[in-house]
């Protein structure tokens, strides 16, 4: 059926012309004619409309026809039928596309279409018949061709007479011709501007200019104006022949861009047959072809695209001259056909402007259309169903629509443009409630069903939606204050603005104005919504970077950008999100990515807030030059694991007194502010009723306040507002440890609720600290300012015992107020004499028993809790109360008490002091019952006036004096010896604590202590006995000594509060054991402190060290100082034990006295002595002296008196230094080094026996005998040996020793001479050839030597060594150097050389040696390879060995000699596949050592070797020399091998097993070559699985191969593997072998079939792959490679084992053995895999594993776990070179049962003073510990002497 239909509304029947008279106007006849046009399918075609009349004379009409359901093509129709079509959802059905979930559904989902409306429709402006002369002319200008693709049939104008004549002067007539003209152009003129259809056809203008201005053309923005832009940039070089202008000129300088840039930068590929660079021809008429010709390839592009193009005719997109110059040419063409000549017509000005300006309109509305096609086929048909599907979501779980694929549903949109409006729908849909659910200006906007894009986006919520689903951060910032019910033109803009605001902010660059939404055009908001949807998903973000760090603290993480093209990118970063300010990049706000390059970009984070921190870190790519990256997303999350306070305030306070903190606080911001004081308080360390309270708690660590601390601000998306907020004064954390009902109540307030402090400046605030419990408090104080930030104080509290509580006096026995008796007129004690204690006196034996009256009320508790109460009212409360008389009310004490625990008290507890009370005494000495209660009832009238409660004995109640209500609390004491014993009594119950004091003095009874005392003879020690006095008063000591030796100061006084230590010492004058007594009194009140003490005398120490020097058979002597200590004349014996030290025997000393004695040395051998010389006195020799120094008897000294000095040693240390004798003589020894001569001694024995003489010899080279034997009389030679190992001149000496003789020596001059020459073996070598021998250099002296070498003839010899640097050579080590030997000449010749190494230590080390040239040999063969078929090039470097010129002639000979007969006949030989490259063959000229290469080329043929001989003669260069020389040849044999490559994109044939597993397969290879016509498929290798036995194989076997009837056998293969490793891992695990062969008969291809088995052993990892290369050589010569892939995969593990644990840190093993797979024992290491668990060991981790048949090796496994609740594994590996065995370990822990039972009980008293709980010291023990100790006795001027004693304490 024809879409278009015509009807005659008026008839068909056409009038003749009627004129009333001549002359007058006559009228045409007119019929109207309708031509209807309608498709049901998209179409678009150009095609004549002929009227017939009944003469049978035709007239035809060319019509244009588009019908399409694309908004980009249809925008006309649209645009002329505004008010009287609309585009409504068919059936009523909604266009939102859900999800369907069967096709039946999706069908019956309406679409989008366009329908008349009721609405009167605008009358279009009426057509005509009448058609333009100029721009209906379509004859083509290409005179070979009968008509073009936008030609019509004919050539249309006005009919004759028809036409009547206008005056060129009437404007009018003008404009009515221009109107006709406009009308005959129809849809192809574009519109009025001044029109409503205008208006709407120049923003589809601009919308398209801005759109590919911006994206449409390679390298970034370029500015064009359609169609102007569009019509001059048609080529890169504008040769136009009018543009002569210096501003054109200028203009050609710069790059132009073409609209076919533009189709190639779109399409992603040049326009076809277009050249992009080419210039247009000079000649105006090839000009215009060409451009006619370029854009008709453009459009049939476009049309083949799908665009629909059938009213653009390519001399439209022209510019005005070449239009112009085109119609002129179709109106010359046309006049040549009908045989005429063309003359232009003349027009007048207006009629040029007329059509000047129609031009315009039809040039700027093809390339309109241009523009839209090409939008419509290369951007929009992108957007298809599957890719919306594909498309990334906001919310993963959210699907996206499923879209009707069926692109004839909708009559007004295409498949894309359906796409984005399900899109927007979507988005629209599901997120305008999360987006404008807080909206204070509408709430959520209704629903709507998005059909256009026009009036549906202009009040911009769902343009906002879309931008809020992808960037939700904007919906805060900018989204959320929008208009929900716009009603006005103000709010829709200031909606528009929103959104235009939000996608700058977000550098989504699109030009675009909120007017362009308000007042929407369907074409350019299509464009807006095209690029947000292609843009809008970029902005999700790709990753999470987790910022992790303190509070305060600057945390940085990195993201790698990479950039995989060949051009920079470069981004603009932005940070985006509620707490941007808190991220950094500190490489600024843009970054560039070189080509192929990576870019690591730190992001900082300084947090300021304990909660998390959100932001986005947005790069948006920037274009520079050409390219230009995708926005990257990244999300910025925050997480504090640490709160380090500023600084931790340390106090301290005793219970129930208010302590008042003042905390400097510095402001860490930038900026200062109010700041709230929150208070958290941690209540976990409390006070705990079930265990013993410590007098001095441990010291523990701060605790750290957590980020999970919640600091009073709320968690909210929306920071609240200042209306919202309530200031917390204070907040606790409450951490329970049990499940006890104990309370803990707040210790600590802020006065103050705020506090402000300027930026960096600090200010003070005050935090009251009143504890209710003893024990280490804390709290963070925690200054938040919700726009500044939050940073944090700790304050560390210690909660001490509450002061002493005053008692109710009483009187009793033992009841005082003073410290002691001896104290009693000063009143003080161990506390002062504070009347808050209790004091006592009683005697050492007594024991004592008293009662403590004990208040039932704590007066300190009910203070504190007054004070707490008034912490908690405001000013007017407490004014209010204390008028009232209620501020201390026990209502009042109940309100504090439950808002200071946070637990609601009962009513008996509401008042302090009820209960049980547990009693805790400090000190061993008292006891009290465990438990003390107190009534409940505090009223007086209520309370028992006597008689004891039942059940409690012990406890009664009374009441003093004052009337105060009291409970006694028995107490007894029993002492441990005299002295003060104070005591601490605390009573603690659930909410109270109490401390009375007590001190007690006992009278001493005495005491006593034993003392030991240990030291040598005349030296003393000290040891400080402690006095300790605990008493408030000083102790004036008298000291009275007993005991010979002992020694200490007489007056002593020991300082009150102190430990005070009296020096004794002890110093004995003779050896023996004293006793005695310290006595030390005290003068005041008479006590003494009684010690035994015992001294032990030591043996006596070296008085002095004495030193001499003397020599050899010379007397030396010296003065030895013998002193006498005692009061008895003393005779000393002498002793020494140095044989050679003599003098008198005795010497006799007076008392008191010193005597000098003189001692001699007469050494007869050198050396150095030590030794001793002793002065001990008998007791025979002990007698008394008179006053006149008279010896006089003394009778009463019985025997032990006598024999009281026996043994009195004094003795010295002794070093004599003896230097030898002058020397017998002097005696030269004259040597050559590294060899050695002998040097004989005489030596006679002069005496009548036989000698045995000990020799020692010293000096470099020198060596003999140790010792010589002399018979008497004899006179006997010595051979001494002298071997230097360097040169020079040195010192030595032989000495001789016997102790008949004495000693005597020999001085020696050692002289050594730099060695001999050497010479070397004589070398022989042909000529161009070199050998070589070894020069052994040996050093055998201690240094090292360096060696620097010379040769004397560098031409033919040198060293194989290092010039820059010298030769080292160690010590005692010797060192090989080669020696090159390169003959220049036949024969010896001048062929010798001298090669010395100098050294400083040996001088010269000279060798000779000499060569001789032989003639050359065949040379070894030369092997050369390449594929057949190909060829390749052989270089052979022929070096002229000679030391003159030579002329070379060059021959190259196959095996056969054929190619020496070729060249003799000058022909090539084209059979030979060896070919001499060389220009010139013969009289080659060759300096001296020069080098020629010679080149050869092979190309085999066939896959065989060939064999070829090169051969080099050598001449002299004159032609006549030495006769040698010109029977010199080389001959180099070449042996030519063709290979097979593999294919370069070839797989290796892949053959993948387990370790210690098998596996067999197929391996077929096709060998190219082998049959030369072979044209079929190659496939080089292929791997199958192994034919069953029980089906027959599926390839011939026994076929002969090729056309020389080659067999199978004649190949031969091998693996070769590339690297040692490999091979040692696949030789014994690989085997192969060839099974079958056969030859292809339509191909010719010889395909050989291997068996190949692979049995791995091990991996060390998994998987492990070795690639190797079959190789197959045929027996031609041939060879082809093929590579291989041998894979091992992990084996199964052979077992598994477990391992019991016995327990935490407990270690438990398990053991098993092993052997090897074969007869010999093998090495093994036994390892954990890398993932393996560290509590896991083996033992031993290598070692051999016994042969096979044995019981196998022992292997161990420990385990030794540390944690419970941890799976523990492991994974052995046993590995020797050929196996692996693999075990999976695995731990089981022991059931852990956690401890049941009752929780700890109190300790029963009497608890001892915490000071006396550990050991006293025993400072004697640690003074006799030292090992020295200074000398303080009479005699002065000793030594620092050594202490060598011991004690028994």
């Amino acid at each position: 059926m024809s879409p278009i239909s015509v009807t005659f509304v008026d008839g068909s029947v056409i009038k003749p012309c009627a004129g009333e008279e001549e002359g007058e106007q006559v009228d045409p006849c007119v019929i109207t004619c309708k031509v209807t046009f309608s498709s049901p399918a998209p179409v678009a075609f150009t095609d004549q409309l002929t009227f017939i009349d009944q003469l049978g004379k035709s007239w035809s009409l060319p019509i244009t026809a588009t019908a399409d359901n694309c908004l980009l093509t249809n925008f006309p129709f649209i645009a002329q039928h505004r008010t009287d079509y609309q585009i409504v959802c068919e059936q009523g059905r909604t266009l939102r596309g859900r999800t369907s979930e069967s096709k039946e559904r999706l069908m019956s989902t309406g679409e989008a279409v366009i329908l008349p409306c009721a609405s009167p429709s605008i009358i279009s402006r009426p057509s005509t018949s009448a058609t333009s002369s100029q721009f209906e002319v379509s004859s083509s200008s290409y005179e070979g061709s009968s008509q073009s693709q936008t030609d019509t049939n004919q050539t249309y104008s006005a009919r004759d007479g028809a036409q009547n004549k206008m005056p060129v002067d009437s404007q009018q007539s003008n404009k009515d011709r221009a109107n006709i003209q406009s009308r005959s152009l129809g849809s192809a003129l574009f519109p009025d501007e001044d029109s409503e259809e205008g208006i709407f056809h120049t923003e589809v203008l601009l919308a398209l200019q801005r759109w590919f201005s911006a994206q449409g053309w390679p390298g970034g923005y370029y500015p064009i104006g359609v169609p102007h832009s569009l019509r001059t940039g048609i080529s890169k070089v504008n040769r136009s022949p009018n543009s002569s202008s210096s501003l054109e000129t200028a203009n050609l300088q710069k790059e132009i861009k073409t609209i076919y840039d533009m189709v190639g930068y779109l399409a992603g590929k040049p326009l076809p047959g277009v050249p992009l660079n080419s210039p247009l021809p000079s000649d105006p008429t090839d000009r215009v072809r060409q451009i006619h010709w370029q854009h008709s390839t453009l459009l049939t592009f476009i049309r083949h695209q799908g665009g629909c193009v059938s009213s653009v005719k390519p001399e439209y997109l022209m510019e005005l001259k070449d239009y112009t110059h085109w119609h002129h040419l179709q109106k010359q063409i046309e006049a040549n056909k009908k045989g005429i000549d063309y003359i232009p017509e003349a027009k007048t000005e207006d009629e040029e402007a007329r059509d000047d300006g129609i031009f315009e309109a039809i040039s700027k509305k093809a390339w309109t259309d241009v523009l839209l096609q090409l939008l419509k086929t290369l951007i929009l048909s992108r957007v298809t169903p599957r890719q919306l599907q594909k498309a990334q979501s906001p919310e993963k779980h959210l699907k996206m629509p499923v879209i009707n694929p069926d692109p004839a549903c909708s009559n007004v949109y295409s498949v894309g443009e359906r796409v984005i409006l399900a899109w927007l729908n979507h988005n629209y849909e599901h997120y305008r409630p999360k987006i404008w659910q807080n909206s204070n200006k509408g709430g959520v906007p209704p629903s709507r069903w998005v059909v256009n894009y026009d009036y549906d986006l202009l009040d911009g919520l769902v343009l906002a939606s879309v931008v809020g689903a992808y960037v939700p951060f904007l919906v805060k910032t900018h989204l959320q204050d929008m208009y929900t019910h716009p009603s006005t033109a103000e709010q829709c803009l200031h909606n528009a603005l929103k959104v235009v605001n939000a996608l700058h902010s977000i550098r989504l660059d699109y030009d675009i104005q909120a007017i362009d939404i308000t007042d929407p055009n369907p074409i350019s908001l299509i464009l807006f919504c095209i690029h947000l949807y292609q843009k809008l998903p970029q902005y999700l973000p790709k990753n999470s970077i987790e910022f992790v760090g303190s509070l305060h603290a600057v945390v940085q993480r990195q993201v790698v950008l990479n950039n995989p093209s060949s051009k920079p990118l470069m981004y603009e970063c932005i940070l985006a999100g509620k707490d941007a300010r808190d991220f950094k990049v500190p490489v600024g706000t843009e970054v560039i990515v070189s080509p192929k390059g990576q870019l690591n970009l730190t992001v900082e984070y300084k947090s300021r807030f304990l909660r998390p921190a959100e932001g986005l870190l947005i790069l948006v790519g920037k274009r520079r030059g050409g390219s230009v990256g995708s926005t990257l997303v990244f999300n910025l999350s925050t997480r504090i694991n640490n709160i380090t306070p500023k600084h931790i305030h340390k106090c301290e306070s005793p219970c129930y007194e208010l302590h008042k903190i003042s905390i400097p606080v510095t402001n860490p911001f930038e900026e200062g502010g109010h700041f709230r004081i929150v208070v958290v308080e941690d209540r976990g360390n409390k006070l705990s009723t079930d265990r013993q309270m410590p007098s001095r708690p441990k010291t523990k660590k701060p605790n750290k306040v957590r980020s999970r601390t919640n600091h009073g601000q709320r968690m909210v998306d929306t920071p609240p507002s200042e209306e919202e907020e309530e200031p917390i004064k204070t907040m606790t954390i409450t951490v329970n440890h049990d499940t006890s009902n104990e309370t803990v109540m707040c210790a600590f307030y802020s006065p103050e609720e705020t506090i402000f402090i300027d930026n960096c400046a600090t200010s003070t605030a005050e935090i009251h600290f009143l504890p209710f419990h003893t024990g280490k408090r804390q709290c963070s104080v925690i200054f938040i300012n919700e726009n500044i930030g939050e940073f944090l104080y700790s304050v560390q509290a210690t909660s001490e015992l509450p002061l002493p509580m005053p008692l109710p006096s009483q009187v009793g026995k033992y009841t005082t107020r003073i410290t002691s008796a001896a104290a009693a007129s000063e009143g003080r004690g161990q506390f002062g004499g504070d009347d808050r204690v209790i004091y006592w006196k009683c005697e050492a034996t007594e024991t004592l028993k008293e009662s403590l009256k004990v208040p039932v009320i704590n007066a300190a508790r009910e203070k504190a809790l007054a004070i707490a109460a008034q912490q908690h009212m405001s000013d007017l409360e407490i004014e209010r109360r204390v008028v009232t008389g209620t501020l201390h009310s026990a209502n009042v004490m109940a309100d504090v008490l439950k808002t200071l625990s946070g637990n609601e008290l009962t009513t008996e507890a509401k008042t302090s002091g009820t209960g049980k009370f547990t009693v805790t005494l400090d000190s061993e000495f008292y006891s009290a019952p465990a438990i003390l209660e107190l009534p409940k009832v505090v009223d007086k009238a209520k309370a028992p006036k006597t008689g004891s409660r039942p059940g409690l004995k012990t406890l009664t109640n009374s009441t003093d004096n004052s009337g105060e209500e009291v409970v006694e609390l028995p107490l007894t004491f029993q002492p441990h010896g005299a002295g003060h014993y104070p005591c601490v009594i605390s009573l603690t119950s659930q909410d109270d604590v109490r401390v009375y004091r007590l001190e007690c003095t006992v009278n001493p009874e005495g005491s006593s202590a034993v003392i030991e005392f240990e030291s040598p003879v005349h030296k003393s020690v000290t040891q400080d006995v402690p006095i300790v006095n605990q008493s408030n008063h000083d102790w004036p000591l008298v000291a009275t000594i007993e005991g010979e030796g002992f020694h200490g100061p007489p007056l002593f006084l020991s300082k009150s509060y102190q430990t005070n230590h009296y020096p004794l010492m002890f110093r004995p004058k003779v050896e023996r054991n004293v006793q005695g007594q310290l006595l030390l009194r005290n003068t005041e009140n008479g006590t003494e402190h009684v010690f035994e003490i015992y001294g032990e005398a030591k043996p006596p120490l070296s008085l002095d060290h004495i030193q001499m020097r003397g020599r050899v058979k010379e007397i030396s002597t010296a003065i030895v100082e013998v002193p006498n200590l005692t009061n008895k004349k003393l005779v000393y014996l002498v002793q020494s034990d140095i044989p050679f030290v003599t003098g008198n025997p005795e010497v006799t000393v007076l008392p008191g006295k010193t005597v000098d004695y003189q001692m001699f040395a007469n050494p007869t051998q050198r050396g150095i002595y030590k030794g001793v010389i002793a002065f001990i006195a008998g007791s025979k020799s002990i007698l008394n002296v008179d006053s006149d120094g008279e010896e006089v008897a003394d009778y009463e000294d019985n025997n032990t008196e006598l024999g009281e000095y026996h043994g009195y040693t004094v003795w010295y240390s002794l070093d004599i230094n003896i230097q030898p004798a002058p020397a017998e003589r002097l005696l030269t020894l004259t040597c050559t080094c590294q060899t050695k001569t002998v040097l004989e001694v005489g030596v006679n024995n002069p005496t009548q026996r036989q000698l045995t003489l000990d020799v020692l010899i010293n000096g470099e080279g020198l060596s003999g005998d140790r010792n010589m034997i002399l018979h008497p009389g004899e006179k006997g030679t010595y051979d001494l040996i002298f071997s230097p190992a360097i040169i020079g001149r040195s010192q030595g000496s032989v000495t001789f020793y016997n102790e008949t003789i004495g000693e005597f020596w020999y001085n020696l001059e050692l002289i050594a001479e730099p060695p001999q020459a050497v010479h070397l073996r004589h070398m022989q070598c042909e000529l161009g050839r070199w050998t070589k021998q070894d020069i052994v250099i040996n050093n055998p002296s201690v240094e090292t030597l360096e060696l620097i070498p010379t040769v004397s003839n560098t031409n033919n010899f040198t060293l194989e060594r290092d010039n820059e640097k010298p030769i080292t050579l160690k010590p005692y080590t010797n060192i090989k150097i080669p020696l090159h030997f390169m003959p220049s000449i036949l024969g010896q010749g001048d062929q010798s050389a001298k090669i010395i190494f100098h050294c400083e230590q040996l001088g010269e080390l000279v060798y000779m040696v000499s060569g001789t040239g032989l003639r050359p040999q065949p040379q070894p063969p030369v092997s050369v390879f390449t594929s057949a078929g190909s060829n390749t090039t052989l270089i052979i470097p022929f070096r002229n060995p000679l030391d003159c010129a030579v002329v070379v002639d060059v021959e190259l000979m196959d095996k056969d000699k054929q190619m020496e007969k070729v060249y003799m006949s000058g022909n090539t030989m084209e059979e030979s596949p060896f070919c001499l490259l060389l220009k010139h063959r013969k009289n080659i000229r060759v300096g001296p050592k020069s080098t020629l290469d010679i080149p050869i080329s092979f190309a085999p043929e066939d896959m065989k070797m060939y064999e070829a001989l090169c051969v080099v003669k050598v001449t002299s260069q004159q032609g006549q020399g030495d006769q040698d020389i010109e029977n010199i040849k080389w001959h180099y044999p070449i042996h030519g091998v063709p290979e097979a490559h593999p294919v370069v994109d070839n797989q290796p044939a892949i053959i993948e097993c387990q370790a210690r597993a098998r596996v067999e397969e197929r391996l077929e290879i096709t060998l190219s070559g082998v049959a030369p016509n072979a044209n079929g498929p190659q496939r080089p290798m292929i791997t199958r699985a192994v034919t069953p036995q029980d089906q027959p194989p599926q390839l011939p076997r026994g076929l002969e191969i090729g056309d020389a009837n080659m067999i199978a056998e004649q190949f031969t293969y091998e693996i070769t593997y590339g690297n040692e490793k490999t091979r040692a891992n696949l030789e014994h695990s690989v085997a192969i072998s060839l099974i079958r062969q056969y030859r292809n008969k339509v191909t010719g291809l010889v395909s050989l079939v291997f068996n190949v088995v692979y049995a791995p052993f091990t991996s060390m990892k998994t998987p492990i792959h070795y690639d190797v290369q079959l190789m197959v050589r045929s027996a031609t010569g041939g060879v082809w490679k093929f590579p291989l892939r041998f894979v091992a995969t992990e084996p199964i593990p052979d077992d598994t084992i477990k391992i019991d644990a016995i327990g935490l840190g407990i270690e438990s093993s398990i053991g098993f053995r092993i052997s090897s797979q074969s007869i010999h024992p093998v090495s093994y290491n036994a390892y954990f895999a890398a993932d393996s668990d560290e509590e896991f060991t083996v033992s031993p981790q290598n070692g051999e594993l016994l042969p096979a048949g044995t019981q196998g090796s022992m292997i161990r496994i420990s385990f030794t776990p540390y944690q419970y609740g941890k799976l523990y594994q492991a994974k052995l590996i046993v590995q020797t070179s050929q196996m692996q065995w693999a075990y999976t370990i695995k731990g089981v822990l022991p059931d852990y049962n956690p401890p049941r039972g009752l929780s700890s009980r109190p300790m029963a008293g009497p608890h001892p003073d915490p000071r006396k709980r550990s050991d006293k010291k025993n400072y004697i023990r640690e003074n006799l510990k030292l090992t020295t100790t200074a000398v303080s006795s009479p005699i002065k001027g000793t030594k620092v002497v050594n202490k060598t004693y011991s004690t028994n304490m």
